[in-house]
């Protein structure tokens, strides 16, 4: 007969557990070894990601949830990327620059297809950072002269902290630029499976017929093992990007 089997690693304990938590200046490395202790969840290596979070306050919300805000608020204020991993059975934590070396897809070997698209659709060319305090606040307008010229202004407004000084909310606009005035690139490649590839980790690739060359990230992937044979879908990003998450007033502690 047919079997059908769902497996999880280690972390989808992370999804299992909710709770209520207040952290006050607590780097996200902290956050992460701090839940982990306190539901029993083993850990690997955890890199220090050095931003120290004035707060946050979370009410009924999963482990993961705590986490990405962490690793999202460290990600605008530092460029820093982290991301969430698990290897033989411990939770880990580490940047894209630190990973393993990169595994190589390349045409007539081991890709079986590829294909790659460029987009401006999230695209910014200036950004609007407010902070500091309400009366007085500071307001610093980065922008990309080159991108204005060619698309035009699109511009992104955000709020920080009324604590952050001057220099945090220049940092957080040098920050934002930097990330968000750049065109997006996307490769989706099928290739024979390697188990070790799943999301965060580095490939390199190399199809002439799509102009694909270089070093990428996995931000999504699905492995197939069908009649002996084992094939992965992989989809490509230059940079890692966390899942997207909602950051509210709340949970910034902004609403005390």
């Amino acid at each position: 007969g047919n079997m059908s089997l769902t497996c999880y690693d280690p972390n989808i304990y992370l999804n299992k557990s909710n709770d209520s938590r207040k952290f006050v200046n607590k780097k996200a490395s902290d956050i992460v070894r701090q839940l982990a202790k306190d539901f029993g969840i083993p850990t690997g290596t955890i890199e220090d990601t050095g931003y120290v979070i004035p707060r946050l306050i979370f009410r009924n919300h999963s482990l993961r949830e705590m986490i990405l805000t962490a690793l999202t608020i460290t990600r605008k204020q530092t460029g820093r990327r982290f991301f969430i991993g698990n290897k033989d059975g411990k939770l880990t934590l580490t940047s894209p620059a630190k990973t393993a070396d990169r595994f190589i897809l390349r045409a007539g070997d081991n890709l079986i297809d590829a294909s790659y698209s460029l987009s401006i659709e999230d695209t910014k060319t200036q950004v609007k950072v407010i902070g500091g305090d309400k009366d007085k606040p500071t307001i610093v307008v980065e922008r990309n002269n080159t991108l204005r010229q060619r698309y035009g202004v699109m511009q992104h407004v955000e709020e920080v902290d009324e604590k952050a000084t001057a220099s945090q909310v220049k940092q957080r606009a040098a920050t934002l630029l930097k990330e968000m005035a750049v065109i997006h690139d996307q490769a989706n490649v099928e290739a024979l499976g390697i188990p070790e590839v799943i999301t965060g980790t580095g490939v390199y690739v190399v199809e002439p017929m799509t102009g694909l060359a270089g070093g990428y990230y996995v931000s999504s992937d699905t492995h197939r093992f069908e009649n002996g044979l084992h094939t992965m879908s992989l989809e490509l990003s230059r940079t890692y990007d966390l899942p997207p998450i909602e950051i509210s007033k709340e949970v910034l502690g902004e609403d005390e």
